[in-house]
């Protein structure tokens, strides 16, 4: 027979167990406080589990007209760039970009973001259940007629365990997830082949589409470097970046490149191979 003490001493202790996991919980608030920069304002927004990934958000305000820039900014500004610091808690994350605008002026192609921004970030854990004091940098420019470029570091907690946040529900972050870009469900291409050139020893790479596109970022690519040509038509049945190697002796025939293409209504990513 169970005595008395016995149960009250199982109690006792679950009682505490659930205070503790109250405590841990509570201790996390649901986003961390705005970090005032130059022109800007941080904070990261609190976890919330979306198709089974466990996603955070780095929140950036913008203020008075200004910009900042894509992770490829294009032919000048700042590129951003956002890292969580390592921690034998992460397996690894992953940066989720929102597609950007496109900006051509006296300064060339560029590519950007204004006004309130949230970028996705997908964090793999490996689901022990303790709390982790993590820290993300980002380095990321500020820019109107000139461009200011600003670091910053926001410290923020996350319990290690993705059941935690399965609960949880970030309107922000779900809104964000569908301005992603993602490759096409029907697998239709729209980037019917290339071609290179070379003009005055300059090299180039045109694009040919088998539909008109409104616009075309070279998103990707492992050993070379593209540069928009700045055409400034509104739509397009061709395109034309320069480009030049990261690492000398690189072959671009055979490249495989990502691009991201704006239709009219919808954008998306597309691979390509050289030819």
């Amino acid at each position: 027979m169970i005595s008395k003490n016995y149960i009250y001493n199982v109690c006792f202790i679950l009682i505490i167990i659930l205070l503790a996991i109250i405590n841990k919980v509570s201790s996390i608030s649901e986003n961390t406080e705005w970090q005032a920069n130059h022109s800007s304002d941080l904070r990261v927004i609190s976890a919330t589990v979306l198709d089974d990934r466990l996603m955070i958000g780095l929140n950036i305000r913008l203020h008075d007209g200004s910009y900042t820039y894509w992770k490829n900014p294009g032919d000048s500004g700042v590129e951003t760039s956002i890292q969580i610091l390592p921690n034998p808690e992460i397996i690894q994350y992953n940066v989720q970009w929102p597609a950007p605008t496109i900006i051509k002026n006296q300064y060339g192609t560029n590519y950007a973001y204004k006004d309130d921004l949230v970028i996705p970030i997908e964090l793999e854990l490996t689901n022990k259940g303790n709390l982790l004091n993590l820290d993300l940098d980002i380095e990321y420019g500020v820019c109107r007629e000139i461009c200011i470029p600003v670091e910053d570091r926001i410290e923020f907690k996350i319990i290690n365990d993705i059941e935690n946040y399965r609960s949880h529900s970030n309107k922000l972050l779900k809104n964000v997830l569908t301005d992603i870009p993602k490759y096409r469900l029907d697998d239709e291409k729209v980037i019917l082949r290339t071609k290179l050139l070379n003009v005055n020893g300059i090299n180039a790479l045109r694009i040919i589409f088998s539909e008109q596109v409104k616009g075309v970022i070279i998103d990707q690519s492992d050993n070379f470097q593209f540069f928009d040509t700045g055409n400034s038509l509104e739509y397009f049945e061709e395109y034309q970046f320069t480009f030049r190697e990261i690492y000398n002796g690189k072959e671009i025939r055979g490249e495989k490149v990502s691009a991201l293409i704006f239709l009219e209504n919808e954008y998306f990513l597309e691979d390509f191979i050289i030819e």
